[in-house]
């Protein structure tokens, strides 16, 4: 630690800290320490030489009994210090942008927001607290402070949870409703919380009460270790819904509502609307189960999200859910009404203690990441389910999920079924069911059942097992098609579109086809290769002469392999189809 060197020295003041480099800013003194003299009733934080900045962080240490005065140079960018180290002090003039002029310290942000650092000691009659401008009270911004005059406090003001940790004030301020009152601000403990409060000492704990309020919204200020247990909104008029979903996303139990309240009512400590057909928001600290009253329509959007709640019963009255309305709950197991006919989407996402999944006949529609992180053991779909969205059913990584889907699905979206490792199917594969899978990513080999029989598509592929599959089950020429297009390498592609063709019986529509055979025409030297190379059975060389695309060249060099390897009949076979080069006849397996 150094002592620093002022442009104008200040008599009775010395200033102590250390040098920062940067090649942006400069240098930068970073004050540590402070030493005046009793009686000294300026200090002046500006113009340390060699210096372009003044940071103050300032210690324990330091204490000016006597200064009355703190004027910040246009240099400083930043101060912390305690209201003990300068307890006299009334006034504070600033030239720097970061700070403002005034009795108190405030602290000026790009975002504009406006914080109160310091009161300093004030007594009982020296002078008001001017809060102007303020809308945000620092950490210990009113430590050891007597002044309960406070003035020009903004209608919103955020509070950090220890603002008034050690306010001496505080009980010398106006009561309202049993509770003391810093303007806007809930200063002190009651049942009630008045009408005008717009912030909350976060000090202040309502831990296992019930509180009387009119803006619910208003709990969001409370300290989460410090939350009441059950609020009655007190307001007969208009309640913002943005308010109740608000007070409903803390660890609140319970949420009533004024019986006279023209919009909204709660039953059970649930908020519903006046004439009870939507649900607007079950509180997060509500457990248990949840039986909806007959009668309601609608959940709405995110209403039980996060909630503690182990099971909801829904009504066949419900026809209709918002988005997310189950989101990351921890809901175990769910009814659903007959009058749904969908479930939407991210309706149960995230909801990892749902070990069972059972969709009934009536829904016909899973939209996308219905189910998604779930990663419940096992999912049933009843027959009558058509539409399986994108990721609705997508379990976190491989693991032992079972699934059933039914014949009714009409088509699955891509990786709707992903990370799923055992699927069973009735008597067709639907549409979108590989992409489903997405068995590229995987990382787990796939146990596929159909008609009693399992079949195993191996982990990191799209075409490995299809050899099984094609060869056995009713598949369509869209499923092979998309299929196809993830495969890049040449002769993997040779050898899904032999399997392919000879699972269709080669009705393949046109274009699909046409694509097919190009690719086969212009790699046909290539396929040919290496199927010399390797060794290839006789059915792939037969299959490439089926197509009537293969050059003399190509023809040729087929005959040359089964002469080296005696295969007289896939000789024949390239002889044939060297003569219809000429004779132009067709020729099929």
């Amino acid at each position: 630690m150094i002592k620093f060197e002022l442009e104008t020295p200040q008599p009775g003041v010395v200033f102590y800290g250390n040098r920062q480099r940067n090649r942006q800013s400069g240098t930068t003194a970073v004050i540590l320490n402070i030493q005046a003299d009793a009686g000294v009733k300026e200090v002046r934080f500006t113009s340390i030489k060699g210096c372009s900045q003044i940071k103050i962080d300032l210690s324990t240490d330091s204490f000016c009994p006597d200064t009355e005065t703190l004027y910040i140079g246009s240099d400083v960018t930043n101060i912390r210090i305690k209201n003990n180290m300068f307890p006299k002090v009334t006034k504070v003039v600033s030239d720097s942008k970061h700070f403002l002029s005034g009795n108190v310290l405030v602290e000026v942000f790009e975002d504009r927001t406006y914080r109160l650092k310091n009161t300093f000691c004030k007594m009982m009659n020296d002078g008001n607290i001017d809060m102007k401008k303020v809308n945000w009270i620092n950490d210990n911004a009113f430590e050891d402070c007597w002044s309960a005059n406070i003035t020009n406090i903004e209608k919103t003001v955020r509070c950090d949870y220890k603002a008034f940790f050690n306010y001496n004030g505080i009980n010398l301020l106006p009561v309202v409703d049993g509770a003391h009152m810093m303007g806007n601000i809930m200063m002190t403990v009651s049942n009630t919380i008045p009408a005008c409060t717009t912030a909350i000492n976060r000090y202040i704990d309502f831990s296992g009460r019930n509180v009387k309020l009119t803006n619910p919204g208003i709990v969001s200020n409370i300290y989460p270790a410090h939350m009441p247990k059950r609020i009655y909104v007190d307001n007969e008029g208009i309640i913002s819904p943005d308010e109740i979903y608000t007070a409903g996303n803390t660890s609140i139990e319970n949420i009533d509502i004024n019986p006279k309240n023209k919009y909204y009512t709660s039953i059970d400590g649930i908020v519903y609307t006046a004439d009870k057909k939507t649900l607007i928001r079950c509180p997060v600290g509500k457990s248990g189960q949840v039986v909806i009253p007959d009668g309601v329509t609608t959940i709405g959007r995110h209403a039980f999200r996060s909630c503690k709640i182990s099971e909801v019963v829904i009504p066949d009255s419900v026809t209709e859910i918002g988005m997310s309305a189950f989101t990351e709950s921890h809901i175990q197991d769910f009814a659903l009404g007959k009058g749904m006919t969908y479930i939407g989407k991210y309706m149960f996402s995230t909801c990892k203690n749902i070990k069972h999944i059972h969709i009934p006949s009536h829904i016909k529609e899973i939209m996308s990441s219905a189910f998604s992180a779930c990663n419940a053991e096992d999912i049933v779909l009843d027959e009558g389910v058509e539409r399986i969205g994108l990721n609705a059913f997508e379990v976190s990584t491989a693991n032992d999920t079972k699934i059933i889907l039914p014949s009714s699905v009409k088509m699955i979206g891509d990786g709707a079924l992903r990370n799923i490792k055992n699927v069973t199917l009735t008597n067709k594969i639907p549409p979108g069911f590989f992409m489903s899978l997405d068995t590229y990513e995987s990382g787990a080999d796939i146990y596929v059942k159909i008609r009693g029989k399992q079949y195993i598509l191996p982990s990191q592929s799209h075409f490995q097992a299809i050899d099984d599959y094609v060869m056995s089950l009713p598949f369509d020429d869209q499923i092979l098609w998309r299929q196809f297009k993830y495969i890049t390498e040449p002769m993997e592609r040779y050898e899904f579109i032999m399997r392919a063709y000879k699972a269709v019986d080669g009705d393949i529509e046109e274009q699909s086809k046409k694509e097919m055979l190009d690719m086969l025409r212009d790699n046909q030297k290539y396929i040919i290769s290496n199927c010399c190379t390797y060794r290839y059975e006789a059915e792939y060389f037969i299959f490439m002469l089926s197509l009537d695309i293969c050059t003399k060249q190509t023809i040729e060099k087929i005959i040359s392999f089964a002469d080296k390897t005696d295969g007289l009949s896939l000789k024949a076979y390239a002889l044939d189809a060297l003569n219809r080069i000429d004779t132009k006849t067709d020729f099929r397996i």
